[in-house]
């Protein structure tokens, strides 16, 4: 018993300066750590301008020089001490967050584990700055007077140099500063009303313009991105209650294989959110190829006392105190914008005037049918559609309205159509009656591995032989959704399933009235830019680029 005694471990108060480590290793991960609370800072003091310059991918130096409101002499050592804030006092403060900090811990957290300079002025006489410089926990220089204009300029250099453990696991130059450009391109998007430099290793980065208006704005937006996000996107705009939401909502075509494009605000502040991320995510799902991530950039706007930012040291993870209201807020005014991608909208030729005024339809008059596509002509050129994704989303847009207006039109066969399917499937089938009910089809069983169709959607009518693949495909789609409590997305993938089957298929040959009747269907269909599963239904030539293609230019 004694030996027991002697080998249980004594506790121990920590000291101040282990304390402070494991502090700093919670929020300081890597220079871009470092990066994004300084910034942060600067502006939270309401900074116009702020000037940033990196060395070494920010392991060398970070420093940042703003024109915000400053530190007052007396409180540049209490700035550096932990749990000092400007920006809350009580707790009431806390369950109302405008600031993007407010957790008191940053600075002396990077203190701890860097060389820090800090100068300040909170006056507009330049002669009246002061300045404090630490290495680690020690205070290397009492503050004294520095020269500078009201705002405050921070450097840090040397990270990890007191903890050789965590510098070494640092990465290259380049990831690093990776990491730092990724935080700056947010930060830079969460604010457009301020003038911001950058630059690495001596060579200027970005240089950007506080943006008033729609056209700087979108120039500001396009020098972030790098890309030709703004001609490729769709505005939002909408508000409700205390909710607002606005920014710009990529089109289905102009996609990305990784999510690095993709921007969402809340009040000011870059967040990661479940339920943010399946509105759009269930937005997107029927108009999205395979493997390919949407472009957005969106802002959230409600009262601070309804999210709640305090989940995690870094401030990027938040929750909502009414979930399902977000949701429903971002799913249903998001799809409404992206019903918008439809042929007869004609997204890149939004501002033609010419082709406003012509009498010639969008997608133009039928020419012929070379195999799978309807060769049409416009004002424009020459358009290939593809036939059966394009009747595939007029048909799913067709019985998704009549589902949801709960006015499905049904037609009751004549000669019942019977189907051979295995007992697990007929079980799932008939346990799921109203389901099938819902989608128009009647079914009952005629034996243990036989389903019989007395019903079914007027709209596939003509596609009726299609049902021997239609009916396990939904059974398949029951069978795996049917726990889902997405119920909205689990019944589009069943009728997707049933458009799929139920469209022209392929090799079929369309008469020239045919041809132009799918074109104008197309023209008034939402989302007749693509099929159900995220491929094009037609691509246009333009006179210019078949003269280019026949070097006429």
């Amino acid at each position: 018993m004694n030996n027991k005694i002697k080998n249980i471990n004594k506790i121990n108060i920590l000291s101040n300066y282990l304390t402070q480590q494991i502090a700093a290793g919670e929020i300081i991960e890597r220079p871009s750590s470092v990066f994004k609370e300084l910034v942060e800072n600067s502006i939270d003091a309401g900074s116009n301008n702020i000037y940033i310059e990196l060395e070494g991918g920010g392991i060398n130096m970070i420093k940042i020089i703003d024109d915000g409101c400053g530190i007052a002499k007396q409180e540049l050592l209490l700035a550096i001490s932990r749990h000092t804030t400007s920006k809350i006092k009580t707790i009431d403060d806390l369950k109302n967050i405008t600031t993007l900090g407010f957790r008191g811990e940053a600075l002396a957290a990077i203190r701890s584990v860097s060389k820090l300079e800090i100068i300040s002025n909170i006056y507009d006489i330049r002669t009246k700055g002061w300045r404090i410089y630490t290495e680690g926990m020690n205070v290397v220089n009492t503050i004294i007077p520095s020269p500078h204009y009201n705002g405050t300029s921070i450097i840090m250099r040397d990270l990890f140099f007191n903890t050789p453990a965590r510098r070494k696991f640092l990465c290259k130059v380049k990831t690093e500063y990776d990491h730092i450009e990724k935080i700056f391109r947010c930060l830079a998007l969460s604010r457009f009303n301020i003038n911001w430099t950058l630059k690495h290793n001596k060579k200027i980065i970005y240089k950007l313009f506080n943006s008033n208006n729609t056209y700087d704005r979108e120039k500001y937006i396009s020098d972030i991105m790098k890309c030709n996000f703004i001609n490729n996107s769709l505005y939002v705009n909408f508000k409700e209650s205390n909710l607002k939401l606005w920014g710009w909502l990529g089109l289905p075509t102009y996609t990305r294989y990784n999510s690095d494009q993709q921007y969402f605000f809340v009040n000011g502040r870059i967040v990661r959110n479940i339920i943010i991320q399946n509105a759009i995510r269930n937005v997107y799902h029927d108009v999205l190829f395979r493997g390919r991530e949407p472009m957005f950039l969106l802002y959230l706007e409600l009262d601070p006392n309804q999210v709640d930012i305090n989940v995690h040291p870094n401030k990027s993870k938040i929750r909502f105190h009414d979930s399902n209201r977000i949701y429903n807020f971002l799913f249903f005014n998001l799809n409404k914008v992206l019903a918008k991608t439809y042929a007869g909208f004609n997204i890149l030729n939004k501002d033609n005037t010419q082709l406003k005024n012509n009498k010639i339809p969008n997608l133009g008059y039928a020419l012929a049918q070379l195999h799978n596509y309807i060769l049409s002509q416009n004002i424009n050129g020459l358009l290939i559609v593809d036939i059966h994704a394009a009747h595939e989303r007029i048909i799913y847009e067709r019985l998704k309205n009549q589902i949801n207006n709960r006015n499905i039109q049904t037609q009751i066969l004549l000669i019942p159509i019977s189907i051979t399917v295995s007992e697990l499937q007929l079980d799932i089938a008939l346990n799921n009656k109203k389901i099938f009910k819902k989608f128009g089809i009647k079914i009952s069983s005629a034996g243990p591995e036989t389903i019989v169709v007395r019903q079914i959607p007027t709209l596939i009518i003509n596609m009726k032989h299609n049902l021997q693949i239609i009916i396990p495909k939904m059974i398949e789609e029951i069978h795996k959704f049917g726990q889902s409590n997405n119920i909205i997305i689990y019944f589009n993938k069943i009728l997707s399933t049933i458009a799929c089957y139920a469209s022209v298929r392929a090799n079929r040959i369309l008469t020239i009235p045919e041809m132009n009747a799918l074109l104008r269907d197309m023209e008034i269909t939402e989302r007749s830019n693509q099929c159900n599963h995220g491929r094009p239904t037609f691509i246009e030539l333009s006179l210019n680029n078949l003269d280019k293609l026949f070097l006429r230019r």
